[in-house]
C-alpha cells in the first residue's frame, strides 16, 4: 500500500510545478502550482498571439490530448479565495473555433465534493476574448483553493491544434456579468389580461404556471439559464442548437387565441418554437423576420396551429431550435386570448360516464362544451382532486390506475370552464367497484442449486450475490409498472400493467465464459413473453420464451448461443429486456448467467413438438413438426451460421454429409414464429 501511494505522488508532482499564487494570475512572473488530469496539460509559455485585447508576454496554454472527455488541469492557490464582495471572475482565452466550452470551477482542495462551476462558450476564434464567469451563488462558507479549467467538456481531445488553447489574466472582481450579445433595454411590457385570459409561462408580467423546467437534459448543446440583467430577468439560450422547455404537468390552452414572446439575438438567423401536445405531438411555428439587435416580439396565432393537427388541450412542452451556435434571449413567453369581454357563459352539455373496470383501474369518459372553447374538469375522490384540461365538445378520457382491488370508489366530478362558470348539472357522481384481483404466486420459486461464484454471475436472486446497482425501473417510456414483493419469504420483482420492461444492470457483465441465462416466471394472464440480452457492441437479440403455463412458476435455462448465433456479443451485455402482450402481470425471480451440464442447446420444451433424429448423426438429419417449418439453419458451436434451408413443410432431411465431424448447433423457424434450437453431434 505504502509503494502504491508513493507512485501516485510521484505522478501528480511529475506534473507539478514548484509554488502556488494568488488572484489575479498574469503568468508573467513566478511559479504555480499546477496539476494535469486525465489528459489535460497546462504550461506557462511565450505569448504566441500577441494582438488584441492580449499583447502580454506570458500566457498558459492548454492542449487536451487523447484521455478522459474531462481533461483538464488546476491551480492551487497559497490562500482559499475570498468571494465576499468579489464574485465575478474573468478570464482571457484563445480559442481555435467559435463555440468552445469552457469550465472554471473551484473545488476544496481536502474535499472535492466541495465545489462551485461555471461554464462559458467562446463566441471568437484565433482571437483573443474576455469570459465572465458568475459566482454570485456561491456559497463563502466554504473554503476553495483550486481553480480547476476545463476546455470542451464531454468531448475527448487528441492532442492536435483544435485542441489546443491559450489563457491568461484570471482575476476576480465586484460587479454583475453582463455579456456584451446581451439587449440593452427590456422588452415590451404585455398589455393586462384578465387571470382567465391568459397563460403565463415566463414573465414578470403575470403569475407564471409554477413548477417549470427551462433546463431539462435533451442532449442540446446549448447552455440554457435565467439570467438578471439590470433588474429584468431573461431566457438565455447560449450557443442554441434546441431548447425544451418542461411544463409541471398538462396546461389546458385552448381558450388562448395567440402564443406570444419576446426574442432578442445579436447573431441568430434562424428561430423556430414548437409547441408540444401529450396526444398530437409537435407543431411548428417559425419567428420571422428577426432582427438582430433589438427586441422582436410575435404573437403566433394559435389556430395556425391547431389547422396542422395541434392539441391544445394537453399541452406539455416547448422547444426552441436554432441555427446552431448561436445566442438568444427570450422575455414574456404566455399564451392569451385578446378578447376582453369578461366570460359569463357556462359549460353545457356536461356528462360523465363510465367506461371500463378492473381489478386495478377505473377509466372515466367526461365531455362537456363551452363558448371558451376549453372546459376543465374535477374530479374528487375521497380528500383528492384531480384537474383534466379539455377543448370544448371533445370527449376526455381519464383512468385512475393502481387501485386497490375488490375497492368501491364514489368519484365527483364538476365542470367549469377557464373563468370558473360551472356546469349547470354539477356535480355528477360514479359509484364503482374494482374486480378482483387475479391469482398471486403464494409459494416460492424452485432454489436454485448451489453453484461455484465463478460460474455464475447474477441480476437478481436470493441464493447468490447479485450485481450490485441494477435499475430493475428505468424509465423506457413503457406502461408497466415496478414493485418488489415477497413470496413464501423470498423476495421476488412484480411488473403490472406489462407491455415491456427494461432492466438496466448495475455494472457491464461479461458472460463469455458462461452457458446459461436462467430465469423464473410466473403468471396468471401473460401467453406471450420473450427476454432480449442487450449488448453494449451488439445491440439486442430476442428469445421467446415457451411454453408459459399460467398460475405455476415456469423455470427456463435458456443457451446463450440461442443469442449469440443471431449475432450478439455477451461479452459486454448492460440491460436486459422484457416484452409481453400488453396490460398482464409477471412475476420474476433468479434471474442469473451460469455455467453447468449441458446436454441440449435449450431446456425449453416449444409450444409445438419438433424432433431431430439421429442424434448423434452420420449423414442424414431428420426433423418433424406438426407445424410448417420455414426454415433450419446450421451453426458452428461458436455460432457461425455454415447451412441454410428454406422451407415449406412439416418435415425435412437436411443432408449434413458436406460437414466435419463436431459439434453443432440446429436452428429450426416455424411459420408461426417459434423458434427452436437443438445441439446435434456429426459422426
Amino acid at each position: 500500500m505504502k509503494k502504491i501511494k508513493l507512485v501516485v505522488l510521484m505522478l501528480f508532482a511529475s506534473f507539478s510545478f514548484a509554488q502556488a499564487q494568488t488572484l489575479p494570475i498574469d503568468f508573467e512572473t513566478g511559479t504555480f502550482n499546477i496539476t494535469n488530469f486525465d489528459g489535460g496539460s497546462l504550461t506557462v509559455i511565450d505569448n504566441p498571439q500577441s494582438s488584441g485585447i492580449n499583447t502580454s508576454k506570458k500566457v498558459a496554454r492548454m492542449i487536451k490530448n487523447a484521455g478522459e472527455q474531462w481533461a483538464g488541469s488546476y491551480i492551487t492557490l497559497d490562500n482559499s479565495i475570498d468571494f465576499t464582495t468579489k464574485k465575478i471572475f474573468k478570464m482571457k482565452v484563445f480559442s481555435p473555433k467559435v463555440g468552445t466550452k469552457v469550465l472554471l470551477k473551484v473545488e476544496n482542495p481536502s474535499d472535492d465534493k466541495i465545489f462551485y462551476e461555471k461554464e462559458m462558450i467562446t463566441t471568437l476564434a484565433n482571437k483573443w476574448e474576455e469570459l465572465q464567469f458568475d459566482y454570485s451563488k456561491i456559497d463563502i462558507t466554504n473554503a476553495y483553493r483550486n481553480l480547476v479549467i476545463i476546455f470542451d467538456l464531454g468531448t475527448k481531445g487528441d492532442g492536435s491544434a483544435n485542441f489546443t488553447y491559450l489563457l491568461d489574466d484570471i482575476l476576480l472582481e465586484e460587479g454583475t456579468v453582463i455579456p456584451a450579445d446581451a439587449p440593452t433595454t427590456a422588452a415590451p411590457a404585455p398589455p393586462a389580461y384578465n387571470a382567465s385570459k391568459v397563460i403565463s409561462i415566463f414573465s414578470e408580467s403575470f403569475t407564471d404556471l409554477d413548477g417549470t423546467n427551462f433546463n431539462p437534459y435533451w442532449q442540446q448543446t446549448t447552455v440554457g439559464s435565467i439570467e438578471n440583467y439590470g433588474g429584468n430577468k431573461l431566457f438565455k439560450l447560449l450557443n442554441l442548437n434546441y431548447q425544451g422547455i418542461e411544463l409541471a404537468g398538462e396546461v389546458n390552452a385552448a381558450s388562448m387565441k395567440y402564443l406570444h414572446l419576446d426574442v432578442w439575438t445579436t447573431n441568430e438567423t434562424k428561430l423556430d418554437i414548437y409547441p408540444i401536445s401529450r396526444t398530437t405531438g409537435e407543431k411548428k411555428a417559425s419567428l420571422t423576420p428577426l432582427k438582430l439587435n433589438q427586441w422582436n416580439s410575435f404573437n403566433i396565432k394559435l389556430s395556425d396551429i391547431t389547422t396542422q393537427g395541434f392539441n391544445l388541450a394537453d399541452l406539455f412542452q416547448f422547444k426552441i431550435v436554432g441555427a446552431g451556435g448561436h445566442s438568444v434571449y427570450i422575455d414574456n413567453l404566455y399564451l392569451y386570448d385578446d378578447n376582453a369581454a369578461p366570460d359569463t357563459e357556462a359549460p353545457a352539455n356536461f356528462t360523465a360516464t363510465l367506461s371500463t373496470v378492473t381489478y386495478n383501474s377505473i377509466k372515466l369518459l367526461l365531455k362537456a362544451s363551452d363558448n371558451s372553447g376549453a372546459v376543465n374538469f374535477y374530479i374528487t375522490v375521497g380528500a383528492t382532486t384531480t384537474k383534466i384540461g379539455a377543448a370544448s365538445g371533445v370527449q376526455k378520457s381519464y383512468e385512475f390506475t393502481r387501485l386497490p382491488s375488490s375497492t368501491e370508489f364514489t368519484f365527483s366530478i364538476t365542470a367549469k370552464d377557464p373563468a370558473e362558470n360551472s356546469a349547470s348539472n354539477n356535480p355528477i357522481q360514479i359509484v364503482t367497484t374494482t374486480h378482483p384481483a387475479p391469482p398471486a404466486p403464494v409459494v416460492s420459486s424452485p432454489t436454485p442449486p448451489s453453484r461455484l461464484a465463478e460460474n455464475v454471475i447474477s441480476i437478481f436472486s436470493d441464493a447468490y450475490t447479485n450485481v450490485a446497482n441494477t435499475n430493475f425501473n428505468p424509465w423506457w417510456q413503457q406502461s408497466s409498472w415496478f414493485s418488489s414483493e415477497q413470496v413464501g419469504g423470498n423476495e421476488v420483482v412484480k411488473y403490472e400493467n406489462f407491455n415491456y420492461q427494461g432492466i438496466e444492470i448495475g455494472s457491464p457483465v461479461n458472460a463469455s465464459t458462461l452457458q446459461f441465462l436462467h430465469i423464473d416466471v410466473w403468471t396468471p394472464n401473460e401467453t406471450s413473453l420473450s427476454i432480449s440480452p442487450i449488448s453494449k457492441t451488439t445491440g439486442e437479440k430476442a428469445f421467446k420464451i415457451t411454453p408459459v403455463k399460467l398460475n405455476e412458476w415456469n423455470s427456463y435455462n435458456i443457451p446463450l448461443s440461442s443469442f449469440t448465433i443471431q449475432g450478439l456479443s455477451v461479452a459486454d451485455i448492460i440491460h436486459l429486456k422484457f416484452v409481453g402482450s400488453g396490460k398482464s402481470i409477471i412475476y420474476l425471480d433468479n434471474i442469473y448467467f451460469y455455467k453447468g451440464s449441458i446436454t441440449a442447446i435449450s431446456d425449453l420444451k416449444s409450444e409445438t413438438t419438433i424432433s431431430y433424429y439421429p442424434n448423434p448423426v452420420m449423414n442424414d438429419l431428420n426433423i418433424q413438426s406438426v407445424t410448417e417449418i420455414e426454415s433450419v439453419d446450421v451453426y458452428t458451436i461458436t455460432g457461425q451460421k455454415i447451412k441454410s434451408v428454406a422451407l415449406e413443410t412439416s418435415t425435412a432431411v437436411i443432408d449434413l454429409n458436406d460437414i466435419t465431424k463436431g459439434t453443432y448447433f440446429v436452428a429450426v423457424t416455424l411459420k408461426n414464429g417459434t423458434r427452436s434450437i437443438q445441439k446435434i453431434v456429426k459422426k
